[in-house]
């Protein structure tokens, strides 16, 4: 086995030792809330046909995530130094990198949601033009949508959409403390509102991306499969005419508009390159 091959293997099995405790924490808790408050009837996310494909995705993708993270990052400091160095590779940068830096811990975290959720609200419309949509087809392809669909992210839509606007926060000097600080709440509200629940938030939904309103935007394209792009606050759709809440309706087909989309996980990564124009 080559080095690469190792490295690939170690970090898969600390991805799946360091998730794991999470995972089925995740697992217990909205099991039990969804079994209490459903959205609507239906098989229980373990026994769905896709349960085996978001599984391999919910371990796989934070393994990209990892990998892309850090060569953006590389690639990202490189780039810099060269621009605001001294023209040189390796020159440390005499501007930037400190833009963000220096801030109460507190208010750094706020400015982080803030800005992650404007910057990813940006990609996330991008993703779903007809450039980009061969991507995050992957993740909308899931027609029995529950918590453990929240990671069904090609590594592609993945790097520009997750790892992207992360990546260039810390190159402005957003502190990894903050990042990963609000790293474990992004993944559990991820995987809340891509649950089977039955909830708007009520007074709070238009403060806060709930289970109802992300669960609107997994629908066609004629309800609101066009809609709601927020990850975390529905102002942005508010600001920007995408919001779509219908009174009194509750969202109940997912999917896409595809009977020929593979259902595995090496046919979803693979699917974005053999159906390019």
């Amino acid at each position: 086995m080559t080095d690469w091959a190792q490295a690939v293997v170690t970090q898969f099995s600390e991805v799946i030792l360091t998730g794991l405790p999470t995972t089925l924490a995740m697992a217990v808790v909205l099991t039990i809330l969804c079994a209490l408050f459903p959205a609507r009837a239906g098989k229980p996310w373990w026994r769905t046909s896709e349960m085996i494909t978001d599984v391999c995705w919910w371990f796989a993708t934070p393994l990209f995530t990892r990998y892309l993270a850090l060569l953006l990052l590389i690639a990202g400091a490189f780039w810099l130094s060269l621009i605001m160095g001294d023209g040189t590779p390796g020159a440390t940068p005499s501007i930037g990198l400190s833009l963000l830096a220096g801030m109460p811990f507190w208010l750094a975290v706020a400015v982080y949601i803030v800005l992650i959720d404007i910057m990813m609200y940006v990609t996330h419309r991008a993703f779903h033009t007809m450039t980009l949509w061969h991507y995050h087809a992957v993740h909308h392809s899931t027609e029995e949508l529950h918590w453990v669909s929240a990671r069904r992210f090609h590594p592609f839509d993945d790097l520009i959409h997750i790892v992207l606007p992360d990546v260039v926060l810390i190159l402005l000097g957003m502190p990894l403390e903050v990042v990963a600080f609000v790293a474990p709440f992004q993944v559990w509200h991820s995987a809340l509102i891509h649950s089977n629940l039955n909830w708007d938030f009520g007074i709070l939904k238009t403060v806060i991306v709930s289970p109802v309103y992300h669960r609107w935007h997994h629908t066609g394209i004629d309800q609101g499969g066009s809609k709601n792009f927020s990850a975390t606050f529905p102002i942005l759709d508010l600001m920007f005419g995408t919001y779509y809440m219908p009174k009194g309706e509750r969202p109940e087909r997912f999917g896409i508009d595809d009977p020929t989309f593979p259902k595995d996980f090496a046919g979803q990564i693979l699917h974005p390159f053999r159906n390019r124009a």
